[in-house]
């Protein structure tokens, strides 16, 4: 049967921050280190942009250069003796172009033959539309109109690093979950005829790639002892496995309940593979995710972020010789010559201190079969799990009747401990820093996301983890259940430019010390009494066309755009540039008909909605248009642009709000 074959162009964009080599200044950056396009052949391909970082007196010239093709298929501008930071916009043209890869180069020489070359890659690629099968190149792409959009949980997750001989709170254990859309950008709610897979993918933050876990903790050796089971080699807890040593793509399971594929409890660990140890550190490793059809035919990919971090520790004050007077066992450090056992074994000695002669613990000790004489005693036997005692929700675990739920007992313990570089007690600190002592972390930075780098008007933070968890005391309150009752976002977003609790959004959830805001209106809210009767967290809700909330704002702790790039990677690749993904193309063939039906309420957004916004005015009103624009029409935060755009003639840089007076004398007004 004779096979119809459409050609097609694929790019994918790899960014990554690259310092330039062979001594050009420390402070000079570009970014990303590689481009490659996707579009149909003769058709419009979407720019993308670099991002040149330098002091305002460096100079530089900037110019491309054509390896393959017979035409000047790619366009750099401004090119030429350029200054300072600049975005350079890279441009293609398929006009011309047959199925094959092309090469070029933007290459930018800062003299002294300093040169960092961009390399961009056209890839013009022939799809099978009668049956076959095929692979997927790398990147988020997809031929066939199909977008397969994936996400990880928590925006990070923690885990004990390399020992788990003494103790351990949290095994490698990291959760993704990915919508596939066909190409009627129509959400899958069945996985007949489908199949999704992950497997690691080099990240373009250290050029690295983790593959397997297997080599570089010894959790597997301890897994049976800790009480997960006999589990094989780079196997986590949920039977879901790293790709290992061949990088082979593991299967992913679909969910009814939230209409994702998901594979729960991946054992990624913070380090990149290497022949030997020390093996590099990356704490934002990337998997890619593939969907397939029943002929076994790729039609969609992405590269995600599956985020984890051993700095989760307690060595600034729990470490002997370094750690705090407070900290220090009755007996003395233990000074172990091992970091990790060191810090981990002063810490059962202090626990031994203060709980071992007490009734609770020995009946505790005696039900979970650790030894009554103490957690120091138990350890030298076998290794302990802090969740056998103390109920824990990450791992489900119900714990012993009267002891302290982990997340209570560690916040509640831990409240009057005093910071040892702020000399203040961690529960009057208003700042982040203090929450890095002992979760990830001063390398890790986890709060990373859109929330966590907005700033003040002088420059500091305007959103710390205080402002959405409160102080410690508040985490350790007995009647919360960690890792459920979370913050929700109507806390802050309470409403539109018309209805709202007195502002549309705020940087702290609480209204008064110790109390949540309520909102006005429920246009940005969670989903109620989900997953259960009572809690709403961002992270299990969704809204526009069934999508999670996850899926198009970005992880817990990593909402986009964040300042990482590898988290960046899929909103940029999904609609051209960084941020939430709010380009109706990002999942649509073709920017739906519709006012307000899109996320919350939303129309369209850039230039088709230009020449639709005037008619729609003029017939149904503009009382509509305030829930944004506001009741003055000149624009609120609810009506920034997502990225630069040229609409009507007139240029906006990303961030700009917009209003009627943005282009028009107003709502009434002409041109």
């Amino acid at each position: 049967m004779k096979q119809v074959r459409t050609a097609a162009v694929r790019l994918m964009a790899a960014g990554a921050w690259l310092w330039l080599a062979q001594g050009a200044r420390a402070d000079t950056s570009v970014s990303p280190s590689s481009l490659t396009f996707q579009a149909t052949v003769g058709g419009t391909v979407a720019a993308q942009s670099v991002f040149v970082t330098a002091s305002s007196g460096t100079q530089y010239t900037v110019r491309v250069n054509i390896s393959s093709g017979d035409t000047q298929w790619v366009t750099v501008s401004p090119s030429g003796k350029l200054k300072g930071s600049q975005k350079l916009t890279v441009s293609v043209q398929t006009a011309g172009l047959t199925v094959n890869t092309y090469q070029a180069s933007v290459r930018i020489s800062f003299g002294n033959e300093n040169t960092t070359s961009v390399p961009v890659t056209l890839v013009v690629s022939a799809l099978s539309s009668g049956g076959g099968s095929g692979d997927g190149g790398g990147g988020t792409g997809s031929t066939s109109g199909y977008k397969v959009i994936g996400w990880n949980d928590l925006g990070m997750h923690c885990m004990d690093g390399q020992d788990y001989s003494v103790f351990a709170v949290l095994p490698p254990y990291n959760t993704i979950h990915a919508h596939v859309i066909d190409n009627q950008g129509t959400l899958l709610t069945s996985d007949t005829g489908y199949t999704v897979t992950y497997e690691a993918v080099q990240d373009p933050l250290t050029s690295t790639i983790n593959t397997t876990s297997a080599a570089k903790t010894n959790f597997w050796q301890y897994a049976a002892k800790l009480g997960f089971g006999a589990l094989s080699p780079d196997v986590g807890l949920k039977g879901y496995a790293m790709p290992g040593a061949n990088n082979t793509p593991q299967a992913m399971t679909f969910s009814v309940s939230d209409n994702t594929w998901v594979a729960t409890g991946i054992p990624v660990l913070p380090y990149a593979d290497a022949a030997a140890a020390p093996y590099p550190v990356n704490y934002f490793p990337m998997m890619r995710l593939k969907v397939k059809n029943s002929l076994g035919t790729v039609v969609a990919t992405t590269d995600i972020v599956a985020p984890t971090s051993d700095e989760m520790t307690c060595s600034a004050c729990h470490a002997s010789g370094t750690g705090t007077a407070a900290a220090q066992p009755a007996g003395g450090w233990v000074n172990n010559p091992n970091p990790a056992r060191d810090v981990k074994l002063n810490i059962l000695r202090k626990h031994d201190d203060r709980f071992q002669a007490t009734q609770l613990f020995q009946a505790a000790a005696s039900q979970v079969g650790y030894s009554t004489s103490g957690l120091e005693a138990t350890a030298a036997a076998q290794p302990i799990l802090c969740d056998n005692c103390h109920a824990s929700n990450a791992l489900s675990l119900a714990g012993v009747t009267g002891v302290q739920p982990l997340t209570a007992a560690m916040h509640s313990l831990h409240a009057n401990a005093v910071d040892p570089v702020t000399n203040q007690t961690l529960d009057t600190s208003t700042v982040r820093d203090s929450c890095y002592r002992c979760h990830p972390g001063p390398k890790t930075q986890c709060l990373r996301g859109a929330m966590g780098s907005l700033k003040t008007s002088t420059g500091a933070n305007a959103i710390e983890c205080q402002s959405c968890h409160g102080n410690l005391s508040n985490v350790a309150v007995a009647t919360r259940q960690g890792w459920l009752d979370e913050p929700n976002c109507q806390s802050c977003h309470t409403g539109t430019a018309v209805t709202n609790s007195g502002q549309i959004a705020y940087t702290t959830v609480f209204s008064s010390t110790g109390v949540v805001r309520q909102a006005q209106d429920m246009t940005f809210a969670t989903n109620p009494n989900t997953p259960s009767s009572t809690l709403s967290p961002y992270r299990f809700s969704k809204g526009h066309g069934g999508l999670q909330c996850e899926a198009c704002h970005g992880s817990t702790h990593a909402e986009y755009a964040t300042t990482v790039v590898n988290d960046n990677v899929q909103s940029t690749n999904l609609q051209g540039h960084a941020g939430m993904v709010a380009e109706c193309t990002a999942c649509h063939a073709s920017v739906p008909g519709t006012v307000t039906g899109g996320p919350h309420g939303l129309h369209p957004i850039g230039t088709s909605w230009v020449s639709t916004h005037q008619n729609v005015a003029e017939t149904s009103g503009t009382a509509g248009c305030q829930l944004c624009h506001g009741t003055d029409y000149r624009g609120t935060i609810l009506s920034r642009v997502q990225a630069d755009r040229t609409m009507a003639g007139k240029t906006f840089p990303s961030g700009t709000i917009i209003g009627c007076y943005s282009c028009h004398n107003g709502p009434n007004g002409g041109d």
